[in-house]
């Protein structure tokens, strides 16, 4: 394979994950859709490109666990619905998790640090790698494995900037002994030592 070909395959492969993002935010736009098309027909190295991130993303997706979300809230009673047929009233403050069992976990924030990720910051008290890791996930254009049962358990206090989120998973690592290593721009693995 000559360096010119490489050079588009790998062009063609971060082209490929960008319109995957592309059209998950905006599924419906006919302006995105005819853009994807025409760069889908523009080369076989595109069309080949947009299968494998196809698979690729499937696997992923099929290999993750659904996550579980929290809410918060920064206005007076605000109600959202947290499962199935519950509800909570929440104040300033105040923070509503369903546990992987079920069951509703309450707690109290300071109003500085919920939605901190719309100032580009992740603020975890006392939560499990595991959850500030899932939490980073969403600001990273690849795919992040903690590989480490142990390590996953393990807790995490800190605040870390969604900018960098590579930096932050590293400065967890370091915090906890572990191996953090970006194979290539799009894959993390996280390990214990």
């Amino acid at each position: 394979m000559t360096d010119r070909s490489e050079s588009e395959r790998l062009r063609a492969s971060r082209e490929a994950t960008d319109w995957l993002i592309l059209l998950q935010e905006a599924p419906q736009d006919p302006e995105t859709r005819r853009r994807f098309e025409a760069w889908l027909n523009a080369s076989p190295v595109h069309e080949a490109s947009w299968a494998t991130t196809q698979r690729t993303a499937s696997a992923i997706a099929a290999a993750r666990p659904v996550r579980r979300t929290s809410v918060d809230a920064r206005q007076t009673g605000y109600r959202p619905s947290v499962g199935p047929a519950v509800s909570e009233t929440l104040l300033p403050g105040d923070v509503v998790r369903m546990s992987a069992s079920g069951a509703i976990v309450r707690d109290e924030r300071a109003l500085d640090t919920i939605a901190a990720w719309r100032a580009g910051r992740l603020i975890a008290r006392d939560e499990t790698v595991e959850a500030v890791v899932d939490r980073l996930r969403r600001h990273y254009r690849g795919v992040i494995f903690l590989t480490d049962r142990d390590l996953a358990g393990r807790s995490v206090t800190g605040i870390y900037n969604l900018a960098d989120p590579v930096a932050a998973l590293r400065a967890i690592g370091a915090s906890h002994d572990a191996n953090v290593r970006q194979i290539t721009p799009w894959v993390v693995v996280i390990s214990g030592r």
